[in-house]
């Protein structure tokens, strides 16, 4: 991504595709993971 922003130009779009290109499987894996995560956090919590 630091290869967008040049000395004097930056390439706005570009750079924007590229991250949303990088955040995409990101919210993919939280979307699947979510039961699993929200399981792991609930059952820790009645042990005391």
């Amino acid at each position: 991504m630091t290869r967008f922003f040049g000395q004097f130009q930056t390439d706005w779009s570009t750079l924007f595709a590229g991250l949303v290109i990088s955040t995409i499987p990101l919210v993919l894996l939280f979307l699947l993971a979510t039961k699993q995560i929200i399981a792991g956090l609930t059952a820790g919590a009645g042990k005391l």
